[in-house]
């Protein structure tokens, strides 16, 4: 692998984001995930082989809107797992300040608007766990990295990709070598063991994206239906919909898959054709 590439968009990740991951959450139960848990480390591992600059993280446990993106201000940087819990689990990063304005002007160049400023109607207690599982992984094997954390386009899926080519447009701007992270936890109903309740449709969404990502046609995730994926009660489409974005062609493969606590625990990586 060649660290010395010019700027831009290395590869991309697909991540899951349980609490129940990171042992200090998970109390012993992480290890009934320890297939996922090792395919995050191995994620990480190849993310440090890349020697990045910067890792984007796209989260759908961000604040969302159906009109804007909204990216993590500077000065948010840290957070906890208080939710579930565990408040003195707490994580603190680097903001890449001009990577994320190179971003925003990106977004804005597609006619995405962004919210991030200060004053406006947004939470302000810190990265959401859709950030933090993640780099809870990628940062131990990536120490001192910055990141930029932003949600996907909740609007027209049509426009989902548009964020991927921002970032990767944004990352060539700003002279950073960067990976992106599409935190995304799959169907929350795929089997009876699933707090959410049992759905037919959870099996055939996880089947349909693991599909698409093991054939290297990201341009199937944008085929299934809307209908298909509200049933099947998911979290992480948009986020992955925009990985389709960061390159003009892609290969992927699928590190691992299953459902411990019947929700769908998928990761994956991307990387250039």
């Amino acid at each position: 692998m060649d660290t010395r590439s010019a700027p831009g968009v290395l590869a991309g990740y697909l991540m899951p984001h349980p609490p129940v991951l990171v042992p200090a959450v998970g109390g012993g139960r992480e290890r009934e995930a320890d297939a996922t848990a090792d395919a995050c480390r191995e994620a990480s591992a190849r993310i440090a082989a890349f020697r990045p600059d910067s890792i984007v993280v796209l989260s759908p446990h961000a604040p969302l809107f159906p009109d804007s993106v909204f990216v993590y201000p500077e000065r948010v940087v840290s957070g906890s797992f208080a939710r579930f819990g565990v408040p003195s689990a707490v994580s603190s990063y680097s903001c890449d300040r001009n990577l994320r304005s190179d971003l925003i002007l990106a977004l804005s160049a597609r006619g995405i608007p962004s919210l991030s400023r200060a004053g406006e109607p947004i939470p302000d207690d810190g990265l959401d766990h859709g950030v933090l599982v993640p780099l809870w992984y990628a940062a131990a094997a990536n120490p001192a990295v910055p990141v930029v954390a932003l949600a996907p386009w909740m609007g027209d899926v049509s426009k989902a990709r548009l964020v991927g080519e921002a970032v990767a447009e944004a990352a060539v701007n700003a002279g950073r070598r960067v990976c992106v992270i599409a935190s995304g936890d799959l169907s929350h109903r795929v089997n009876r063991e699933s707090p959410y309740g049992m759905a037919r449709e959870g099996a055939l969404f996880d089947g349909a994206v693991c599909d698409a990502l093991r054939s290297g046609d990201l341009e199937r995730l944008f085929s299934i239906g809307t209908p298909l994926a509200r049933l099947a009660g998911e979290c992480g489409l948009r986020s992955l919909m925009a990985l389709a974005g960061l390159f003009p062609r892609a290969r992927s493969e699928v590190l691992s898959y299953e459902a411990p606590f019947g929700i769908g625990y998928c990761v994956a990586e991307i990387t250039p054709a």
